[in-house]
Protein backbone atom coordinates (compact mmCIF):
# COMPACT_ATOMS: atom_id res chain seq x y z
CA UNK A 1 0.00 0.00 0.00
CA UNK A 2 1.14 3.42 -0.96
CA UNK A 3 0.40 6.95 0.97
CA UNK A 4 0.63 9.91 -0.78
CA UNK A 5 0.36 13.09 0.22
CA UNK A 6 -1.12 16.39 -1.37
CA UNK A 7 1.24 19.11 -0.75
CA UNK A 8 -0.77 21.84 0.31
CA UNK A 9 -1.63 19.83 3.64
CA UNK A 10 2.18 19.74 4.77
CA UNK A 11 2.14 23.66 4.25
CA UNK A 12 5.85 24.28 6.30
CA UNK A 13 5.72 20.67 7.73
CA UNK A 14 9.29 19.07 7.09
CA UNK A 15 9.24 15.96 8.71
CA UNK A 16 8.16 13.28 5.52
CA UNK A 17 10.64 10.49 5.33
CA UNK A 18 8.87 7.68 5.00
CA UNK A 19 8.40 6.15 1.65
CA UNK A 20 5.36 8.36 0.82
CA UNK A 21 4.22 10.37 -2.30
CA UNK A 22 4.16 13.84 -1.96
CA UNK A 23 2.20 15.12 -5.16
CA UNK A 24 0.52 18.77 -6.23
CA UNK A 25 -1.59 17.13 -8.30
CA UNK A 26 -3.71 13.65 -7.69
CA UNK A 27 -4.56 13.59 -11.13
CA UNK A 28 -0.76 13.32 -12.72
CA UNK A 29 -0.45 10.13 -10.34
CA UNK A 30 -0.74 6.29 -10.61
CA UNK A 31 -2.19 5.00 -7.85
CA UNK A 32 -4.92 1.99 -7.08
CA UNK A 33 -7.76 0.80 -4.38
CA UNK A 34 -5.23 -0.17 -2.19
CA UNK A 35 -3.65 3.03 -1.37
CA UNK A 36 -4.15 5.32 0.62
CA UNK A 37 -4.64 9.07 0.12
CA UNK A 38 -4.37 12.52 1.92
CA UNK A 39 -5.70 14.49 -0.28
CA UNK A 40 -7.99 18.22 -0.57
CA UNK A 41 -11.63 18.00 -0.11
CA UNK A 42 -12.29 18.23 -3.53
CA UNK A 43 -9.75 15.40 -4.72
CA UNK A 44 -11.37 13.11 -1.98
CA UNK A 45 -14.55 13.85 -2.64
CA UNK A 46 -14.49 12.15 -6.02
CA UNK A 47 -12.86 8.72 -5.08
CA UNK A 48 -16.21 7.47 -3.46
CA UNK A 49 -15.08 3.85 -4.83
CA UNK A 50 -12.23 4.07 -2.53
CA UNK A 51 -13.75 3.98 1.05
CA UNK A 52 -10.25 4.35 3.24
CA UNK A 53 -9.43 7.66 0.94
CA UNK A 54 -12.93 9.48 0.22
CA UNK A 55 -14.20 12.33 1.85
CA UNK A 56 -16.27 11.80 4.78
CA UNK A 57 -18.68 15.03 5.79
CA UNK A 58 -18.92 15.15 9.63
CA UNK A 59 -21.18 17.59 10.36
CA UNK A 60 -22.09 20.53 13.30
CA UNK A 61 -25.52 18.22 13.72
CA UNK A 62 -23.25 15.07 13.99
CA UNK A 63 -21.36 16.29 17.06
CA UNK A 64 -23.59 18.49 18.61
CA UNK A 65 -26.40 16.07 20.06
CA UNK A 66 -23.44 13.66 21.61
CA UNK A 67 -21.37 16.76 23.26
CA UNK A 68 -23.84 18.98 24.44
CA UNK A 69 -21.75 21.78 26.74
CA UNK A 70 -18.43 19.85 25.41
CA UNK A 71 -18.94 22.00 22.29
CA UNK A 72 -17.10 25.31 22.29
CA UNK A 73 -20.18 26.62 20.52
CA UNK A 74 -23.19 24.60 21.97
CA UNK A 75 -25.42 27.49 22.87
CA UNK A 76 -25.94 28.12 18.93
CA UNK A 77 -28.45 27.69 16.54
CA UNK A 78 -29.15 26.36 12.87
CA UNK A 79 -30.89 28.41 10.24
CA UNK A 80 -30.48 28.46 6.55
CA UNK A 81 -28.48 30.81 4.08
CA UNK A 82 -30.91 32.87 2.81
CA UNK A 83 -32.54 33.52 6.77
CA UNK A 84 -29.45 35.66 7.58
CA UNK A 85 -30.39 38.86 9.19
CA UNK A 86 -29.20 41.32 11.56
CA UNK A 87 -30.53 39.48 14.61
CA UNK A 88 -27.13 37.34 13.46
CA UNK A 89 -24.61 40.00 14.15
CA UNK A 90 -21.86 39.49 16.37
CA UNK A 91 -21.77 35.68 16.28
CA UNK A 92 -20.05 33.51 14.69
CA UNK A 93 -21.43 31.71 11.70
CA UNK A 94 -20.21 28.58 9.96
CA UNK A 95 -21.56 25.72 7.38
CA UNK A 96 -22.99 22.43 9.09
CA UNK A 97 -21.29 20.37 6.68
CA UNK A 98 -17.69 20.15 7.40
CA UNK A 99 -17.06 20.40 3.28
CA UNK A 100 -14.89 23.67 4.13
CA UNK A 101 -16.38 25.55 0.65
CA UNK A 102 -16.53 28.42 2.91
CA UNK A 103 -14.27 28.39 6.39
CA UNK A 104 -16.38 30.43 8.41
CA UNK A 105 -16.50 33.71 10.06
CA UNK A 106 -17.47 36.35 12.59
CA UNK A 107 -20.43 38.24 11.30
CA UNK A 108 -19.36 41.58 12.36
CA UNK A 109 -21.53 44.18 9.97
CA UNK A 110 -24.66 43.56 7.71
CA UNK A 111 -22.17 43.84 4.69
CA UNK A 112 -20.90 39.97 6.42
CA UNK A 113 -24.55 38.76 5.79
CA UNK A 114 -24.11 39.82 1.69
CA UNK A 115 -20.72 38.30 1.57
CA UNK A 116 -22.23 35.27 3.45
CA UNK A 117 -25.43 35.14 1.04
CA UNK A 118 -22.13 35.41 -2.13
CA UNK A 119 -20.47 32.31 -0.57
CA UNK A 120 -22.90 30.11 0.21
CA UNK A 121 -26.02 28.73 -1.58
CA UNK A 122 -29.36 30.13 -0.17
CA UNK A 123 -30.27 26.87 1.16
CA UNK A 124 -27.28 26.25 3.01
CA UNK A 125 -27.58 25.08 6.64
CA UNK A 126 -25.56 27.20 8.65
CA UNK A 127 -24.60 26.87 12.94
CA UNK A 128 -24.63 30.24 14.25
CA UNK A 129 -23.24 30.72 17.78
CA UNK A 130 -21.31 33.76 20.48
CA UNK A 131 -18.39 34.51 19.28
CA UNK A 132 -15.47 32.95 21.83
CA UNK A 133 -11.97 33.55 22.62
CA UNK A 134 -10.27 30.48 22.26
CA UNK A 135 -6.49 29.95 22.65
CA UNK A 136 -4.07 26.90 22.34
CA UNK A 137 -5.74 25.03 19.99
CA UNK A 138 -4.75 21.88 18.68
CA UNK A 139 -5.36 18.85 16.67
CA UNK A 140 -5.18 15.23 17.60
CA UNK A 141 -4.99 12.60 14.89
CA UNK A 142 -7.33 9.10 15.90
CA UNK A 143 -7.27 5.90 14.86
CA UNK A 144 -9.36 3.04 16.34
CA UNK A 145 -9.97 4.99 19.23
CA UNK A 146 -6.20 6.06 19.95
CA UNK A 147 -4.30 9.26 19.64
CA UNK A 148 -1.69 8.46 16.72
CA UNK A 149 -0.91 12.03 16.65
CA UNK A 150 -1.11 15.81 17.22
CA UNK A 151 0.14 19.44 16.60
CA UNK A 152 -0.88 22.73 17.46
CA UNK A 153 -2.40 25.04 14.95
CA UNK A 154 -0.56 26.96 12.68
CA UNK A 155 -2.50 30.11 13.21
CA UNK A 156 -0.44 33.57 12.27
CA UNK A 157 -3.70 35.76 13.33
CA UNK A 158 -3.82 35.01 16.69
CA UNK A 159 -0.32 35.69 18.62
CA UNK A 160 -1.42 34.46 21.79
CA UNK A 161 -1.31 30.83 21.18
CA UNK A 162 0.29 28.95 23.69
CA UNK A 163 1.98 26.07 22.01
CA UNK A 164 3.90 24.62 25.51
CA UNK A 165 1.71 25.10 28.25
CA UNK A 166 -1.09 22.90 28.93
CA UNK A 167 -0.10 19.70 26.97
CA UNK A 168 -1.10 17.11 29.45
CA UNK A 169 -4.56 18.81 30.06
CA UNK A 170 -5.16 18.85 26.19
CA UNK A 171 -4.11 15.22 26.05
CA UNK A 172 -5.92 13.77 28.95
CA UNK A 173 -9.13 16.10 27.65
CA UNK A 174 -8.71 14.77 23.69
CA UNK A 175 -8.48 11.15 25.63
CA UNK A 176 -12.11 11.67 27.61
CA UNK A 177 -13.87 13.03 24.42
CA UNK A 178 -12.96 9.84 22.58
CA UNK A 179 -13.44 7.32 25.00
CA UNK A 180 -16.48 8.69 26.61
CA UNK A 181 -18.44 10.70 24.29
CA UNK A 182 -18.45 10.69 20.66
CA UNK A 183 -16.18 8.87 17.55
CA UNK A 184 -17.73 10.35 14.22
CA UNK A 185 -15.78 7.08 12.38
CA UNK A 186 -12.84 4.69 12.69
CA UNK A 187 -10.46 7.23 11.81
CA UNK A 188 -10.69 11.16 12.24
CA UNK A 189 -8.78 14.26 13.47
CA UNK A 190 -10.41 16.23 16.59
CA UNK A 191 -9.90 19.86 17.51
CA UNK A 192 -10.07 21.39 20.60
CA UNK A 193 -8.96 24.69 22.14
CA UNK A 194 -8.67 27.01 25.49
CA UNK A 195 -11.64 28.66 26.10
CA UNK A 196 -10.36 31.71 27.87
CA UNK A 197 -14.05 32.53 29.13
CA UNK A 198 -14.82 29.31 30.70
CA UNK A 199 -10.95 28.28 31.60
CA UNK A 200 -11.40 25.07 30.47
CA UNK A 201 -10.71 22.94 27.05
CA UNK A 202 -13.50 21.99 24.63
CA UNK A 203 -14.36 20.84 21.32
CA UNK A 204 -13.90 22.87 18.37
CA UNK A 205 -14.57 20.47 15.81
CA UNK A 206 -14.12 16.88 14.03
CA UNK A 207 -12.68 16.66 10.73
CA UNK A 208 -12.33 13.73 7.97
CA UNK A 209 -9.13 12.10 8.62
CA UNK A 210 -7.86 11.94 4.73
CA UNK A 211 -8.59 15.96 4.07
CA UNK A 212 -7.03 17.52 7.17
CA UNK A 213 -3.86 19.79 7.31
CA UNK A 214 -0.97 18.16 9.32
CA UNK A 215 0.40 21.81 10.85
CA UNK A 216 3.58 20.82 12.75
CA UNK A 217 2.52 17.21 13.62
CA UNK A 218 4.59 14.09 13.33
CA UNK A 219 3.75 12.62 9.58
CA UNK A 220 6.06 10.16 9.72
CA UNK A 221 4.21 8.51 12.94
CA UNK A 222 1.01 8.61 11.31
CA UNK A 223 2.46 7.55 7.93
CA UNK A 224 3.70 4.33 10.15
CA UNK A 225 0.04 4.43 11.87
CA UNK A 226 -2.11 4.08 8.88
CA UNK A 227 0.47 1.11 7.15
CA UNK A 228 -0.20 -0.85 10.15
CA UNK A 229 -4.01 -0.41 10.48
CA UNK A 230 -4.66 -0.75 6.42
CA UNK A 231 -2.00 -3.60 5.13
CA UNK A 232 -3.36 -5.55 8.51
CA UNK A 233 -7.05 -4.51 6.63
CA UNK A 234 -5.54 -5.79 3.54
CA UNK A 235 -3.49 -9.22 4.63
CA UNK A 236 -6.76 -10.37 5.81
CA UNK A 237 -8.68 -9.91 3.09
CA UNK A 238 -6.01 -11.60 0.93
CA UNK A 239 -5.83 -14.87 3.71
Amino acid sequence: MNVLINRSLLKDNKTVNMDAIVYDKLSECDFNCDDFIFGTIQECSKLKDMPNCSFMDIKVSDWLAFLKEEYINYDGYFKQAWQLNETDIGKFCRCNSGNKSWAGQLISTKIDIDTISQLVMEDEILYIAPSQNIINEKRFWVIDGKIIGSSHYYNPFNSNIDCENNNDEALDYAKKIIDIYYEPATQYTLDIGWDVNKGKFQVIEYNCFNTSGFYKSDVNQIIKKVKEKFDAASDKVVG
